[in-house]
């Protein structure tokens, strides 16, 4: 695998992982929303769309240019 793949792949693992803390029903992991929409933002600004499942897993796809 390609570095550029395997960074993807780290990526969207950490995605699926902030996705689940932020979406507990803890009040400890309020902030852990900001953590995961900044994520997903910080992705966008690269370059990637995003997809989320019903499974909370996460897949990023490089928008062409």
């Amino acid at each position: 695998m390609t570095q550029t793949k395997d960074f993807i792949k780290q990526t969207e693992s950490l995605l699926d992982d902030f996705y689940a803390i932020a979406t507990m029903d803890d009040p400890a992991v309020v902030n852990m929303v900001h953590t995961y929409t900044g994520a997903i933002r910080a992705c966008e600004s690269l370059g990637y769309n995003w997809i989320r499942n019903e499974d909370g897993k996460h897949t990023l796809i490089k928008i062409k240019s």
